[in-house]
């Protein structure tokens, strides 16, 4: 299944996915790590701070599963990446080929160069 959406990166290694980590995915984590230590708490009498800890490290595996899952999936075009394609200067199927100048035009470098505003 071809991906829906611009894809960024077409083989991202694991230090580009946890780079592209957002809020969302830092919540995630978040989430199922504290998820995990609050589940090995309470089912885990009588031996609950073992298990609480238990419980937490395999959350934090998890959360960090997920959120990667999530990151990958923007960064190759498979989940909605509008931040990433703006942030990373892609343009849209049909919108025509990123250049330099098309980037320096979009930013506004063009004219601090020149003193003046670039159309």
């Amino acid at each position: 299944m071809p991906p829906r959406y611009p894809v960024v990166d077409p083989a991202p290694t694991m230090d580009t996915v946890t780079a592209n980590f957002g809020f969302s995915e830092y919540g995630k984590w978040l989430c199922v790590t504290s998820l995990g230590a609050t589940l090995g708490y309470v089912g885990g009498k009588p031996y609950r701070g073992p298990s609480a800890f238990t419980f937490a490290l395999t959350g934090f595996i998890a959360g960090y599963m997920i959120a990667a899952q999530s990151s990958w999936g923007r960064l190759t075009g498979y989940l909605p990446n509008d931040y990433e394609v703006a942030a990373y200067g892609i343009k849209p199927p049909g919108a025509g080929p990123v250049t330099a100048l098309s980037l320096a035009q979009k930013s506004g470098r063009l004219a601090t160069l020149w003193g003046g505003r670039m159309e």
